[in-house]
């Protein structure tokens, strides 16, 4: 099997996106057994009905906290009266009664932001307008990736790209009023890397926002040759 036919089977079975859900519950919980809490996930999704149905954040729970007691030995009725006036109080009013809801559904807010993201891409990056070359520089830590981003950026005229300070301020601005970058901001602070599939995203929005250029270069993405591929999957700047 050559990379073309692995990278084919690899997405027509949505594996990215299974580890990429896998990896976030590991590291957002920690658990002291990860095979046991990987068994558990696996069983999940596949009565969810395989890997195209797992999202990001699909093994991470959703806490739900116990309501408060009544106070002293208040009963419900008692509750309820002490809340709500008496029947013959209370004013009745006639409404129309509302219009159907259309045949449309959205599966989550994450498809909601996908679809416009197209609609943006499209928009931007036209027929007539090219698209600019987007250069990776991968390598180990402390080889120089940095420097040698900033170094090519300015030699060539191309658009800078930190992703590291991307996230940082994508974080700042969303993490106390956002879910998904609540636990982000957790897992990063933890010294874990971000979820892969928020990272491009952000990328290609960060992208999308400066067409007029012959080059960006990216700094801090990917950290390995699976994270290049999958990016070379989902973006075609290239």
């Amino acid at each position: 099997m050559n990379t073309s036919d692995a990278k084919e089977y690899l997405a027509r079975r949505e594996i990215p996106q299974l580890f990429e859900s896998l990896l976030t519950g590991l590291m957002y919980y920690q658990p002291d057994d990860p095979i046991e809490y990987l068994e558990g996930c696996l069983k999940k999704a596949r009565e969810l009905g395989g890997p195209d149905k797992v999202r990001w954040d699909t093994f991470v729970g959703h806490e739900k906290k116990p309501l408060p007691p009544l106070n002293g030995g208040q009963t419900r009725r008692s509750l309820f009266r002490n809340v709500l006036p008496d029947s013959h109080n209370l004013s009745y009013r006639h409404y129309d009664r509302l219009p159907p809801i259309s045949q449309f559904s959205i599966e989550s807010d994450s498809d909601l932001s996908e679809t416009a993201e197209l609609i943006e891409e499209y928009e931007v990056f036209g027929t007539s307008r090219p698209r600019p070359k987007v250069i990776l520089v991968i390598g180990g830590p402390g080889s120089g990736k940095g420097t040698q981003c900033m170094k090519i950026a300015e030699r060539y005229g191309f658009h800078y790209v930190s992703v590291g300070e991307l996230l940082r301020k994508k974080m700042i601005h969303n993490a106390t009023s956002n879910r998904k970058w609540s636990l982000i901001a957790k897992i990063i602070t933890n010294g874990e890397l971000a979820p892969q599939e928020t990272t491009i995203t952000e990328i290609k929005q960060k992208i999308m926002k400066i067409p007029d250029t012959n080059g960006i270069v990216i700094d801090g993405f990917p950290r390995d040759i699976g994270q290049a591929l999958s990016f070379e999957d989902q973006d075609d700047l290239n």
